[in-house]
């Protein structure tokens, strides 16, 4: 039987990339493939069938793109895996990892137009790579005299053939009205009346997230992400989703129709074909709503039709909160900050008092047990309520976010500064922040000012800080948010079983000075 190593499996995907039919500047082969880890909804995590850049290269890390050409073939990843990338990529010699985020690191479309030979095609799978990433590819490689292609089949999967996981299907259950604080047909009508505000007769909903939160159903597709496989595309009189109906509980269905809308239901498969005969049937003057972020696919089947290519209204709905989402999100984070003081105060005591071996195993299964019942990144990123961890599209970060809509009342995001030194040491701290309305003397032009209210209360390990580097209002701030930790957690650990756990809490919030 024959080894499917990394060698060999860039030697099958060379040996394709010279049989496609490219057209265009040449007739036959690409020079060059893109392979990314993203599935057709263009979600930051993948199942394992959407595990191509994994599968092709090794590496694991949970972004980045893949460069494959006849005679090289490179990485694209940020800082937070670097380290891990040099040791993952497979056959290392092969492989020449690209550090994004440094200034001497040219993207990957600089990169390709200046190093492929003249009138080169390039190949991707549309379906793979967002409307934004294409045009920027396009625009990059015509302008050299190259060309950027959209694969008929994903070659990827070609040499993975039948070794490729099975797509995931589970089950799609609703989220109750008492958790979503919104009905399903509000969401829509409001919805309908962003449409209507931007002339626009059909909305094309393609983030699973955004789908999970209009249709107040959660699914488990993706590993930790609570989301499912499907599309909706809305107009002024329907909703229709494409999802393979099977897959959906009674309780899914019923609480749909009793939150008043009547979904008209397509195979997930017939997106493409809908799209056509939706785009078909409109007026010169109607409109598609599809955000820039969607595939390139998908935008190719709207051909000359008028988009308008803002983020969905579905995004802004999301990131803001209401009531009811706002509570859920403080409850969960008390929930969770009792689960770890309990953990740290067990793992104190193990260390200290019992000369027991933590080992990260043990350590990691205790932490569980309790859950159950660089600055190469980012500083923060929106949250979803009861969905996914990274939610568009607000964030705080190098990056150029264009959509970002500025931050507003009822946002959750993370703020987690970190510091790395490769082989010595990693420091990370990181809050869950809610954006409320700050309290001022001053009210300049009636305009308010926003602030953060911190919903995650676990102290922050004050045996670890050397206080003389710290100015006087970092130690009031945390002083004052130890004082919050205590007071708010500490009727959670009343009781003889609890006990511990509340002496360390008491231990750790203890007010710090020079």
């Amino acid at each position: 039987m024959v080894k499917r190593n990394g060698l060999w499996k860039l030697t099958q995907l060379r040996a394709l990339m010279k049989n496609v039919q490219a057209g265009g500047i040449r007739e036959k082969g690409i020079q060059a493939l893109i392979v990314n880890g993203e599935d057709a909804h263009q979600s930051e995590y993948s199942t394992e069938r959407d595990q191509r850049r994994r599968f092709i290269s090794g590496f694991r890390g949970s972004y980045g793109t893949v460069v494959v050409m006849y005679d090289k073939a490179l990485l694209w990843t940020d800082g937070r895996y670097y380290t891990q990338a040099l040791s993952e990529l497979d056959p290392p010699e092969e492989w020449t990892l690209m550090k994004e985020g440094l200034l001497d690191t040219p993207t990957i479309a600089v990169w390709l137009a200046s190093n492929l030979p003249p009138k080169s095609a390039v190949g991707a799978d549309a379906n793979l790579i967002s409307y934004t990433e294409w045009a920027r590819l396009h625009t990059s490689l015509t302008t050299a005299g190259h060309c950027l292609i959209p694969l008929p089949e994903n070659l990827v999967d070609k040499v993975w053939a039948d070794e490729q996981p099975a797509s995931t299907a589970n089950v799609i259950l609703p989220q109750s009205l008492r958790y979503s604080g919104q009905s399903a047909g509000d969401k829509v009508r409001l919805c309908r009346e962003a449409m209507k505000e931007n002339n626009v007769t059909v909305l094309v909903v393609t983030a699973l997230d955004g789908i999970a939160y209009l249709l107040n159903w959660r699914g488990s597709d993706i590993p930790f992400n609570p989301v499912f496989f499907a599309y909706v595309i809305l107009t002024l009189k329907n909703v229709h989703v494409f999802v393979d109906r099977s897959r959906l509980s009674q309780e899914a269905l019923e609480q749909l129709k009793n939150e008043n809308v009547d979904p008209i239901f397509h195979a997930y498969a017939d997106i493409h074909v809908y799209m056509k005969e939706i785009v078909n049937s409109c007026m010169d003057q109607d409109k598609i709503w599809i955000s820039n972020k969607s595939s390139y696919a998908l935008h190719a089947d709207c051909g000359e039709i008028k988009k308008h290519t803002d983020i969905t209204p579905i995004s802004i709905m999301k990131a803001i909160k209401n009531p009811i989402e706002i509570e859920g999100m403080k409850v969960s984070h008390v929930r969770d900050s009792v689960a770890l003081v309990k953990y740290f105060a067990w793992l104190e005591d193990k260390i200290k008092n019992t000369k027991e071996h933590v080992t990260e195993i043990s350590g990691a299964t205790q932490l569980e047990k309790f859950r159950h019942l660089d600055y190469l990144h980012g500083t923060g990123h929106g949250v979803g309520s009861y969905l996914n961890v990274h939610e568009e599209p607000i964030g705080i970060t190098w990056k150029p976010h264009p959509d970002d809509p500025g931050l507003q009342p009822g946002m959750f995001l993370s703020n987690e500064p970190g510091y790395y030194e490769d082989g010595k040491f990693g420091i990370r701290l990181e809050n869950i922040e809610l954006v409320v309305p700050a309290k001022t003397p001053y009210n300049h032009k009636n305009r308010g000012f926003l602030t953060f209210e911190t919903v995650t209360l676990v102290p922050i390990q004050t045996s670890l800080l050397d206080v003389s580097m710290l100015t006087d209002k970092e130690i009031e701030y945390l002083n004052n948010y130890h004082a919050k930790c205590l007071k708010t957690l500490k009727p959670f650990l009343q009781g003889a079983e609890k006990i511990q756990a509340l002496k360390w809490l008491e231990r750790q919030t203890l007010p710090i000075s020079r």
